[in-house]
């Protein structure tokens, strides 16, 4: 049920982005701060990389939650998985419009987008840590 939910909102949002922002504010330039949201983001995806990584090679102490992994990946999967997600992180940073200067007027922009992955992430990889699971590369 939880993913079907997800997958109404994401389609929602889809479905509404393209009427709510104009053509010429995808792809702009990235600004100073767009690009150190990415590198926290990316090091969060690097740490959460590392420790899913160290899941798959204990499956007798731990399991994984993300579903598209599945609860005991191999190391190979979690690999082509992160080495997919964290390209596509930065791709969608750069697509979506930057934030108005003068406030949220929409909600679709790249700080709230990097916002919601840095709570994300940053929730899983506390979450990894507090359950004694360390890095492994």
């Amino acid at each position: 049920m939880r993913q079907i939910a997800i997958k109404v909102v994401v389609a929602l949002l889809l479905s509404v982005a393209p009427i709510t922002i104009r053509a010429g504010e995808w792809f702009a330039p990235l600004t100073k701060g767009d690009m150190a949201w990415m590198g926290v983001n990316t090091t969060l995806l690097g740490v959460d990389w590392g420790q899913t990584r160290n899941i798959a090679f204990h499956p007798d102490d731990y399991h994984e939650f993300n579903p598209i992994l599945g609860r005991h990946p191999s190391a190979g999967t979690v690999n082509t998985h992160f080495a997919a997600a964290i390209p596509l992180y930065w791709f969608s940073t750069w697509a979506l419009p930057p934030r108005e200067p003068h406030g949220y007027k929409r909600f679709i922009n790249r700080e709230t987008f990097s916002f919601c992955i840095t709570i994300a992430e940053g929730a899983n990889v506390a979450n990894n840590a507090r359950v004694g699971i360390g890095i492994r590369f």
